[in-house]
């Protein structure tokens, strides 16, 4: 996440075609560094690589569009199937303490995401990240936790 405070249109779901284009490079670079240890160790050594979509869903800045196609692009050229985790940024933007209007997450997005995963034998895992606004109370930051797990419960995934 880091590299968003020098470029703001980095990240997997930008619709910035040059900030989505260095976000799936450097996955494919991330993935590379596995690929190495994993020859120096052992191939079970790096069990998941966490991916964070960026940036944050204000505006036009983010779509669901250009996460699919950098995950597929990602899918397609260096990733065997593995299990999915969900990951939301949600409270990132603004202190707001609940989902924001522009966050991706929704419940029919939670199913997608549980209906891709599958129900193979794998890890069992199954995530979620809830993320608020660094200056959120604790009190908004547990009305986030709590429509979070809201959105769960309606996606009959709990």
């Amino acid at each position: 996440m880091a590299r968003l405070q020098d470029d703001a249109t980095f990240g997997l779901a930008s619709t910035s075609e040059a900030g989505r284009r260095a976000a799936v490079e450097f996955v494919g670079e991330a993935l590379e560094a596995v690929r190495r240890l994993g020859t120096h160790t052992s191939p079970s050594a790096v069990t998941a690589l966490e991916l964070h979509a960026a940036p944050v869903a204000e505006g036009n800045r983010a779509s669901a569009a250009a996460l699919a196609e950098s995950l597929m692009e990602i899918s397609d050229v260096h990733v065997p199937p593995a299990p999915h985790g969900i990951q939301d940024e949600a409270g990132q933007g603004a202190a707001s303490g609940v989902l924001e209007p522009a966050s991706l997450l929704t419940a029919a997005r939670i199913r997608e995401c549980l209906d891709a995963a599958g129900t193979g034998t794998g890890t069992g895992f199954r995530g979620i990240k809830v993320a608020a606004d660094p200056r959120a109370s604790v009190e908004e930051r547990v009305a986030t936790i709590a429509q979070t797990i809201a959105l769960i419960r309606q996606a009959g995934a709990s």
